[in-house]
């Protein structure tokens, strides 16, 4: 999340080259918020019928608490990132951390979603399961503790600059929490692109050949863009501080956007689906068995309606 290092100094050339990434920051947050609140309100009719009005399980409790903490989190952005008039109420460290806080909330909640989505694309067999929270785990509890070590250490203050511009951020004089932020993206980037992988080396070249349904396409085209649009994100928060050093973490807020946007759409789109699913098993195997007798084809066959039955499952579960 960006809660953006005070300048070194108060002199013209400092505060001129703080003042001009806040601005960006300040125009992203505007974007992010204009972004989530089009998607709240264009898909809010899709989640009362699918979400509120069917039988809860573990994708709906994901799908709000990725979803609705947001609103709380872009509000305290708001607060820490206004660069006029600053309450000194506002600008400290427990707004800081909570805002933080309700951010890596957020992102594991979205992050869970898609990763029980790969895991039922890849035929919900246990090794992968196993996989798939080795990396999850790894990676959020690897975050985590860089979050603690960045609590630890923060000085939050309001300084005011010049005329009546005060600003609220942190004292970082060794550029330690950029360091910090910076390994947080790395971490997110390898994540995100070892899944990106597995799903397209194992998911895609051995599983959607044989289970042939709407929601199994719906899947894979869905989460092929999501992880691409995440990968894409996460690849800027780690090249811009090398590039454009200026603004360094000013993608984070529309990042954190991005996260529950897209999985909750993967979620709504995967109830959308779930009724045209059921329809289509029966079919397939019935159409599996009638095309040839033959041991391989019994044997694909009955692949399919096992892999098929594995996926129903945990889509039933989750979706």
């Amino acid at each position: 999340m960006y809660s953006p290092s005070l300048p070194e100094s108060t002199s013209s050339a400092d505060v001129e080259y703080f003042l001009g990434g806040r601005f960006v920051a300040n125009c992203m947050l505007g974007a992010s918020v204009t972004l989530f609140l089009c998607d709240y309100l264009q898909t809010l009719e899709e989640e009362i019928e699918k979400m509120w009005r069917r039988k809860k399980n573990i994708g709906t409790y994901l799908f709000f608490i990725s979803r609705y903490p947001t609103f709380v989190d872009l509000a305290l952005a708001g607060c820490v990132l206004t660069t006029l008039g600053v309450p000194e109420k506002v600008c400290n460290k427990g707004a800081v951390i909570a805002m933080h806080m309700i951010s890596l909330m957020s992102i594991v909640a979205s992050e869970s979603i898609l990763v029980v989505t790969l895991y039922a694309l890849l035929g919900g067999k246990k090794k992968y399961a196993f996989i798939l929270s080795l990396i999850y785990g790894l990676a959020t509890f690897s975050v985590a503790a860089i979050v603690v070590v960045d609590f630890a250490g923060m000085k939050v203050m309001r300084v005011k600059l010049h005329g009546n511009t005060t600003v609220c951020g942190v004292r970082d004089p060794h550029g330690k929490r950029d360091y910090l932020h910076h390994l947080v993206y790395m971490i997110l980037l390898g994540e995100e692109l070892a899944m990106t992988i597995l799903a397209t080396v194992i998911g895609f070249g051995k599983y959607r050949r044989i289970m042939k349904s709407p929601i199994v396409d719906l899947l894979y085209q869905d989460g092929f863009y999501y992880y691409l649009v995440l990968l894409s994100f996460s690849l800027l928060n780690v090249l811009i501080p090398f590039v454009l050093p200026r603004y360094f973490d000013v993608v984070s807020v529309l990042q954190r956007v991005v996260h529950p946007i897209l999985s909750n759409r993967l979620l709504l789109h995967m109830r959308s689906n779930k009724d045209q699913e059921h329809h289509d098993v029966p079919f397939w195997f019935t159409w599996m068995k009638k095309k040839r007798r033959t041991k391989d084809s019994d044997s694909v066959a009955l692949s399919t309606i096992n892999l098929t039955s594995r996926f129903g499952i945990v889509t039933s579960r989750f979706g």
